[in-house]
């Protein structure tokens, strides 16, 4: 397999873990009193928890081919692995831990992409 499919598959991977966190966290009961996130929080958490599905989407466009210089591609791709790492680690004591697999697909969809 291409290293281009493996880095579109593993960002596509991202995504969908992303999507899948954030339905867990918007709609299942998380909190011993039966009550999901947004009953606990509030509204404004689930605009928190869009963060990890856009910066996921921005890195799967980035690992789509395109007619953008490959330099920016993978500069694109290594800013929204960053960002989400960043993410996960400000939000270690409560969201974050679930959304390092798509940090760490992300990185390695980077470290894909500058392989060739």
């Amino acid at each position: 397999m291409s290293n281009a499919k493996v880095r579109i598959i593993v960002a596509i991977f991202a995504h969908i873990w992303a999507w899948a966190t954030t339905l867990f966290f918007l709609l299942a009961p998380t909190y011993d009193s039966g009550e999901t996130l947004v009953q606990v929080n509030g509204v404004w958490v689930a605009l928190l928890l869009v963060v990890p599905i856009a910066l996921t989407a921005a890195g799967m466009i980035a690992a789509l081919p395109s007619t953008l210089p490959r330099a920016l591609t993978l500069a694109l791709l290594w800013a929204c692995a960053a960002l989400l790492l960043l993410f996960c680690v400000a939000g270690v004591w409560s969201v974050g831990i679930p959304y390092a697999p798509c940090a760490l697909a992300l990185l390695a969809a980077a470290w894909v992409g500058m392989r060739g």
